[in-house]
């Protein structure tokens, strides 16, 4: 007599001569990539706003409440990110090749996800 049991466990009710056979374990997950960055608004107009919000009004509003250097590199840090294109290609390249971008607040931060194969 084979009984199967979800936890590996013998009921009591089975007799003393059953073999209690555990499931194969469920596979892992495959890795999954999700990465945030700022971004710009694909939009020009937005963008245009974008650029002088980020780069002109937070480092003045960051700096009169916190660390004034820190706020002042924020937008400069955007500097030396790759272009959107140039990003879902390294991911692509480095095994994700269903990496996409989703845009995310109002455009102005983005998320690069994908699944290795």
């Amino acid at each position: 007599m084979v009984a199967v049991n979800a936890n590996g466990d013998s009921p009591a009710s089975l007799p003393s001569n059953a073999v209690t056979i555990n499931p194969a374990p469920t596979p892992p997950a495959p890795p999954t990539s999700a990465q945030a960055f700022w971004s710009e608004p694909d939009n020009a107009v937005l963008r245009a706003g974008h650029r002088v919000y980020f780069r002109r009004l937070v480092p003045v509003i960051g700096g009169a409440l916190s660390d004034r250097e820190a706020y002042a590199y924020l937008p400069r840090s955007m500097a030396y990110l790759p272009p959107p294109a140039e990003l879902l290609g390294m991911l692509r390249g480095a095994g994700f090749p269903d990496a996409q971008r989703i845009q995310v607040s109002g455009c102005i931060a983005q998320l690069m996800v994908g699944t290795r194969r």
